[in-house]
């Protein structure tokens, strides 16, 4: 297996083979807790303007996402792992935009099979590629707006590398320690950001805690790709 450690939008457009688009603050942390309460699908799109196209033809899908780490004007809900453990998802359609994760999935266009990476689904990302046995595995941090590089990112790329191949890898409280000062974590401990509660920081480093990946396929509902809860 052939793994090859890429960042920022215009790594997920090298990207090949098996894909992991990575987004820990907050994108693909969000979907996965979203996806546990209950989703049906996740539709990943680039623009407002397309989550609203969607929301017109599908009224009674949900909108999550953010632009500048806030919730767009018009949405359901913003771009918080806390706050989707309050939400109403159970069987819905959910329509996603964020500035870098959905991006991502977006432009990935040369990779064979996409799915989205974050530590709540660490465990299963690594099952679900041991068993696809793939030749080739792009892991893309995607950073801040696809453009600058952040370390939980980069950090969580190489944790499924060690992982993969059977290296050790840093404990929940190194985890926690190393990023904590890190400078996409402050957002997190700023009383003044109502839009990033300190309790995501936890929720989006917890390794492990779901049994499934999302994995990009056809949706026979929306006729578009979108991300679909995969059991490993």
């Amino acid at each position: 297996m052939q793994i090859h450690m890429l960042e920022l939008l215009e790594g997920a457009k090298r990207a090949v083979g098996l894909t992991v688009i990575i987004d820990v603050f907050r994108a693909f942390s969000t979907a996965a807790y979203v996806m546990e309460a209950g989703a049906r699908e996740i539709l990943p799109v680039d623009t407002v303007e397309r989550a609203f196209a969607f929301k017109r033809r599908f009224p009674g899908a949900v909108l999550i996402g953010e632009r500048g780490g806030r919730k767009v004007p018009g949405f359901d809900y913003g771009n918080s792992p806390r706050e989707m453990l309050d939400g109403n998802f159970f069987g819905k359609l959910v329509i996603q935009t964020t500035g870098a994760g959905t991006q991502g999935a977006v432009c990935a266009e040369k990779a064979h099979t996409i799915i989205g990476g974050s530590f709540p689904m660490s465990g299963a990302i690594v099952r679900y590629i041991h068993r696809q046995s793939p030749r080739e595995v792009s892991l893309v941090a995607m950073g801040t707006r696809g453009r600058i590089h952040s370390d939980e990112d980069t950090l969580f790329a190489s944790y499924l590398k060690r992982s993969l191949q059977g290296k050790r890898v840093p404990s929940q409280e190194e985890i926690h320690r190393g990023l904590r000062e890190c400078e996409s974590a402050q957002k997190f401990f700023n009383s003044d950001l109502e839009w990033a509660p300190q309790e995501d920081y936890d929720l989006c480093l917890a390794a492990d805690c779901f049994p499934f990946v999302l994995e990009l396929r056809e949706s026979s509902v929306v006729e578009e790709k979108t991300f679909q809860k995969i059991l490993v």
